[in-house]
C-alpha cells in the first residue's frame, strides 16, 4: 500500500480526484449560495407565472 501512495503517478491520479471533488463542493456551495440570495425573487417570478398561466391577473 505504501509503494502505491509513493509512487508519482498515483500520486497525482490522488490529487486530481481531490481537487475534483473540492471543485464540485466549491460549485455546489456557490450554487447554494445564490439560490439563497434570490429565493425571494425566484419565488415571486413562479408565483407571477402561475398565475399567468392559470389566468389570474
Amino acid at each position: 500500500f505504501l509503494k502505491f501512495l509513493v509512487d508519482e503517478e498515483h500520486l497525482e491520479a490522488i490529487q486530481k480526484e481531490c481537487m475534483k471533488l473540492y471543485e464540485q463542493e466549491y460549485i455546489d456551495e456557490k450554487i447554494g449560495r445564490v439560490i439563497k440570495t434570490y429565493l425571494p425573487d425566484l419565488r415571486a417570478i413562479l408565483l407571477d407565472l402561475s398565475d399567468a398561466v392559470e389566468g389570474r391577473t
